[in-house]
């Protein structure tokens, strides 16, 4: 349970879109593929003491579940604890039901969270985890990280100010 409850009851800052179209592929294989992507994209950043703290990016190279690659990042502010943290961004991705994981793409935030996924790479530099579908073979390990430590750019640049 998180030391501070307001952090995955905060409804008042939800933003939520998620794009048109819809991913390729069986709908119960790619939904759950994306889920995966988001969970472990979640845990990773939770997790992750290193600068920027509370942030990751993955990428889930295309398999026969989820015919084409899926990129994702998840933050969290970082002064929310690991579980804390963790707690947020579950509650978030609890919200990608079965239709919204199939789209080509989307994105869900909260004052002190956020997740997103889309089917191209929109961050800069490589992704700092790669995840294998379950239902795939073992993916080749992600190159060492680039010397340079400035965060990857995206959408979320004006969120990631207020953290700062």
């Amino acid at each position: 349970m998180p030391a501070n409850n307001t952090v995955t009851q905060d409804t008042g800052t939800l933003f939520q879109f998620f794009n048109p179209g819809s991913l390729a592929g069986d709908a119960t294989l790619v939904g759950a593929g994306v889920r995966e992507l988001l969970a472990q994209t979640a845990q990773e950043a939770a997790n992750s003491s290193k600068q920027p703290a509370r942030f990751a990016t993955a990428v889930m190279d295309a398999s026969s579940s989820v015919p084409q690659a899926l990129y994702s990042l998840a933050q969290c502010t970082p002064d929310l604890s690991a579980g804390d943290c963790l707690a947020c961004l579950r509650w978030i991705i609890g919200m990608v039901n079965d239709t919204a994981s199939l789209s080509n793409g989307g994105r869900i935030l909260v004052l002190r969270c956020n997740v997103r996924f889309e089917s191209f790479l929109f961050y800069d530099g490589a992704p700092m985890k790669r995840i294998t579908s379950s239902s795939s073979p073992p993916a080749p390990p992600v190159p060492a990280p680039a010397t340079n430590t400035s965060m990857p750019r995206s959408s979320f640049l004006s969120v990631r100010r207020l953290f700062q």
